[in-house]
């Protein structure tokens, strides 16, 4: 949700979905690079460490961190929207 603050794209919701790229660009394809590559990266140092059976137990981990601090989370991304509320509905508009 966070790096959803970052989209401006104009999208024009009467238009059928098939094959339909609107709103889409480069800035949503870099931004699944981390999402993706994070847990890779996780799992080949693991393998380079020659501790793979506790990689399971790192994203175990990593997940109650996540539960932990939904609330921390949260407040990030609700102040990172206020900021960029005004950007993204200029950027809604356009056409």
């Amino acid at each position: 949700m966070f790096f959803c603050t970052f989209n401006t794209s104009y999208i024009d919701l009467g238009k059928g979905q098939f094959m339909n790229y609107q709103g889409t660009g480069i800035t949503q394809f870099l931004v699944i690079l981390p999402i993706i590559g994070f847990p890779f990266l996780i799992y080949y140092l693991h393998k380079i460490l020659g501790i793979l059976p506790y990689y399971f137990y790192t994203i175990a981990v990593m997940g109650l961190f996540g539960i932990a601090l939904n609330k921390f989370f949260l407040e990030l991304i609700v102040s990172r929207f206020n900021k960029r509320k005004y950007k993204m509905a200029i950027g809604f508009r356009h056409k």
